[in-house]
């Protein structure tokens, strides 16, 4: 009787948590009205919306990932052994003054695969454009109906893969209607790493199975999930310049490619709940000297409010993550 007791309180908890969360973080502020949009961005609102994952060519975004390329993508992987980079192994935290004020470093290596990864500055002048865009502006908040927020770190990711049979991460989710948004740095084939995601399950029944429906990666809710939805199964690769979003709450998985290599740039958005804890220094917007942002929208200067903030630049969560 005392174990059912405990089982029925547990999962009361449970279910006032979820309440909690969805209702502060996860459905639509009814009192919040869309915004603006062009017909284009609606067009891949639409699409975010129906499937949970959207995939945008547009030469905009071309061109960010041409200059992203061109300042960062040597400096990452050169830069572990690049004579007067000073490096914290504690921290695994860098500083370049030539190339980016704050750089953190992962190698991860096996006999068949190598990860690198660099955190740049929310501010570096290559990514303005792309993060103050107006029609993704637009998208984010009209995907929510509340205030968007940037979530880091912004990492430049490099997967190099030299193996006989491809290889995945297990089928999960993750955070509760994360946006994770991708942009690729450099051409991607089928045969190389890349994501798959299971459309739709960004709608699955949340009050039922949870936000988070297994105690593990792989476990056997997400796995039947899939099952049930073979057929929604999208691969996510491409032209360079190429960007794509999907809100995590949804199954997803990484397929670690046979050769090749996958160069992208990652960042996120969120309504606002796992952002900087209490007590760490924020990001204040009016304490800069961003004449770039000061012209935007508030939401839009909003967007930015989550992040921590470096003495000279925003290369964030460097302290935590990185440990």
């Amino acid at each position: 009787m005392l174990k059912s007791l405990l089982i029925k309180n547990r999962t009361l908890k449970n279910k006032l948590k979820f309440i909690h969360d969805m209702t502060r973080w996860g459905l639509p502020n009814v009192f919040r009205r869309s915004i603006a949009i062009t017909p284009r961005a609606q067009g891949w609102l639409d699409d975010l919306n129906r499937n949970g994952a959207v995939m945008i060519h547009c030469e905009k975004y071309e061109k960010v990932a041409d200059l992203v390329s061109k300042k960062y993508l040597d400096v990452i992987e050169t830069s572990i052994t690049q004579e007067g980079l000073k490096f914290d192994p504690k921290y695994k935290l860098g500083k370049n003054e030539d190339n980016m004020s704050f750089i953190k470093f992962i190698k991860n290596y096996t006999s068949d695969h190598e990860a690198i990864a660099g955190a740049i500055s929310f501010m570096s002048e290559e990514v303005k454009s792309l993060l103050l865009d107006e029609e993704l502006n637009a998208l984010f908040y009209n995907y929510y109906h509340r205030q968007p927020y940037y979530i880091g770190p912004l990492d430049i990711y490099i997967n190099r893969s030299n193996k006989k049979i491809k290889t995945f991460v297990d089928w999960h989710v993750d955070h509760l209607h994360d946006l994770h948004i991708g942009l690729l740095l450099e051409d991607l084939t089928e045969e190389e790493t890349h994501l798959e995601y299971v459309t739709g399950t960004h709608r699955r029944n949340m009050w039922k199975q949870g936000i988070n429906p297994d105690d593990k990666n792989g476990g056997p809710i997400v796995q039947s999930i899939v099952e049930e939805n073979r057929e929604n199964i999208i691969k996510v690769f491409g032209k360079k310049g190429t960007l794509y979003m999907g809100d995590i709450s949804g199954v997803h998985r990484k397929l670690e490619g046979i050769k090749g290599s996958r160069k992208v740039m990652f960042f996120g958005v969120n309504t606002g709940h796992h952002g900087v804890k209490n007590g760490r220094t924020r990001f204040h917007i009016m304490k800069t000297d961003w004449t770039a942002l000061q012209s935007k929208n508030k939401f839009v200067q909003r967007m930015f409010k989550n992040l921590p903030q470096t003495k000279e630049t925003m290369a964030p969560y460097v302290e935590e993550i990185y440990l």
